[in-house]
């Protein structure tokens, strides 16, 4: 039995193979598999995956005095919540 992960594997959509070889005692082998990844990737559903992370939420449910001495974190949270207008902000918070 195999078992394997992807890691940061971005899931879009699409028909993805996989080829595992493998040597055991002189002998190789070669075993390949298809699985196809169904959904929407839209430029909406790439977005809300983004905003769907704990950085995006810990900047969305924040208030800007939360980083007067992190200017990094004021710059985020100044391009995530201020920059967007405020029907845009607070259906990004409705999606978290």
């Amino acid at each position: 039995m195999f078992r394997g992960e992807f890691k940061d594997f971005e899931k879009t959509p699409g028909t993805y193979t996989i080829n595992v070889i493998a040597t055991w005692y002189g002998i190789t082998g070669l075993e390949s598999t298809q699985f196809q990844i169904k959904g929407d990737a839209s430029a909406v559903s790439l977005l809300q995956q983004k905003l769907d992370t704990d950085e995006a939420r810990k900047y969305l449910s924040s208030n800007e005095s939360d980083f007067e001495k992190d200017p990094i974190g004021q710059t985020l949270f100044k391009f995530l919540i201020i920059d967007f207008p405020d029907s845009a902000a607070s259906n990004l918070k409705k999606i978290l």
